[in-house]
């Protein structure tokens, strides 16, 4: 079982935008890290503190990862909230106007088992898979 990882930096009130049924869920997490904690159901846009957060986004917004409708609500996460606070800013000054900043991966899932029927994301039943991730521990395959 892999230590929990409290967040360190995260926008007030994006569990708001877990309730939403059209939310969109960005890890910018690296490959490495998702592999040792998964998130199912969430896009994945690697944004390591090196790399120039707009450029990433922009081009992960052209690569319809994340959404064009700029009103779509998205909460951007990584390990502790460094890398996605810098990419939900990013959003913000592409014009996106419903984007926070939910800090690291584990809080965040503690925060998706917290809030009251959480909508499905993209193709994946998040609610399911997380709590069973949380049961198990991960396997690598």
């Amino acid at each position: 079982q892999m230590p929990y990882q409290a967040s360190k930096f995260w926008d007030e009130g994006y569990e708001t935008l877990l309730t939403q049924q059209d939310v969109v869920l960005v890890d910018v997490r690296n490959a490495d890290e998702i592999a040792a904690k998964p998130f199912p159901g969430s896009v994945h846009v690697p944004c390591p503190m090196s790399h120039d957060a707009l450029k990433v986004m922009e081009a992960s917004i052209s690569a319809g990862q994340i959404p064009a409708d700029k009103n779509t609500p998205i909460v951007v996460f990584c390990a502790v909230g460094g890398r996605s606070g810098r990419c939900s800013e990013a959003l913000k000054m592409l014009g996106y106007t419903e984007t926070k900043n939910g800090g690291g991966r584990d809080g965040l899932l503690a925060a998706v088992d917290r809030v009251p029927k959480v909508p499905s994301f993209g193709n994946n039943g998040i609610q399911d898979s997380a709590m069973a991730q949380m049961q198990m521990p991960y396997q690598a395959s």
